[in-house]
């Protein structure tokens, strides 16, 4: 059962995550396991994991941003739910958390891994800019300048006995 709020006990989140928690606790009718939670979720819960930590994202850290979830979790529970449902609640999850601790922890190894990868599209994505100001320059001095330095090496690799395996690649 959930408790109805009163004027007294509405408090505003501001963590990202938070109003699809109220929303799972609300929607899901005494289904709730915190697993559950956390797979419907999991780009929501993705989007928070910046800001949940100062440093770059590792998959070493997944056992903090577990029990940051694990206790919001248990806060909101214990806020929107009867007493009764809540303490039934808790003996699940303290259970799932017992049980079937390798399967959290792939979760977070995934959901970081993802996390990850969409930082690193963001910052390939950035354009950084080009300087205004273009040099010109003589490029048949460096075509020459690189014809010859190419005709020294090939000279020299000439007079070695594994000169073979490197001209089969050239011609």
């Amino acid at each position: 059962m959930i408790n109805a709020p009163t004027e007294n006990s509405i408090i505003t989140e501001t963590y990202i995550g938070y109003e699809a928690l109220v929303s799972y606790l609300n929607e899901s009718k005494n289904n709730w396991t915190y697993k559950g939670f956390l797979n419907l979720n999991q780009d929501v819960i993705s989007a928070s994991l910046p800001s949940l930590t100062n440093s770059s994202l590792t998959s070493i850290k997944w056992q903090s941003f577990d029990i940051t979830w694990y206790k919001r979790f248990l806060e909101c529970s214990q806020r929107l739910l009867e007493p009764n449902t809540f303490v039934e609640l808790k003996k699940k999850m303290n259970t799932e958390h017992l049980c079937y601790p390798n399967r959290l922890q792939a979760y977070w190894k995934e959901v970081i891994k993802e996390c990850e990868k969409e930082n690193l599209a963001t910052n390939i994505t950035t354009i950084t800019s080009l300087p205004k100001q273009t040099q010109n320059t003589n490029i048949k001095d460096f075509s020459k300048k690189n014809i010859n330095f190419c005709y020294d090496i090939l000279d020299e690799l000439t007079s070695t006995s594994y000169a073979y395996s490197f001209f089969k690649f050239i011609f």
